[in-house]
């Protein structure tokens, strides 16, 4: 205990604090792309997860829930810090049945720090893909 009033009589204390924020925009139906520039201002976050819901299910509709994400037929998804591309290879997913969306499914895992792990994050990559996807950036 002495040690702490010792070091608190030295300076400032630098506590690290994890912030969770929940950011909402609003895309026009039928746009082929969509830039939302400034999206974070300051520090960027250390995770990202991205998904996309109906504007009715956001609003509150009684009649839908805003836990049902849907994909929209996306086709490309990254952050530009810059110059930089987060990911480096923009995900690209596909839903004509080839399969090309499971690498949106595994970013889940390998940014939650369950890949290779024995611990699940209760999403099937089957629900996954018929309920909408979720891609962690």
């Amino acid at each position: 205990m002495i040690g702490h009033e010792t070091s608190l009589g030295n300076g400032a204390i630098k506590m690290p604090i994890r912030r969770t924020e929940v950011k909402s925009f609003a895309l026009s139906s039928g746009m082929q792309s969509i830039t939302i520039p400034n999206a974070f201002i300051g520090q960027l976050p250390t995770r990202l997860i991205m998904g996309m819901v109906s504007n009715n299910a956001f609003n509150g509709d009684f009649t839908k829930n805003p836990f049902n994400f849907k994909h929209y037929d996306l086709t490309y998804l990254c952050v530009l810090d810059g110059n930089r591309m987060i990911p480096s290879k923009p995900f690209q997913p596909k839903f004509d049945g080839s399969n090309c969306y499971s690498r949106c499914y595994m970013s889940l895992f390998t940014d939650l720090g369950r890949y290779h792990k024995d611990q699940d994050i209760n999403i099937s990559f089957s629900v996954n893909i018929r309920m909408g996807i979720l891609c962690s950036l």
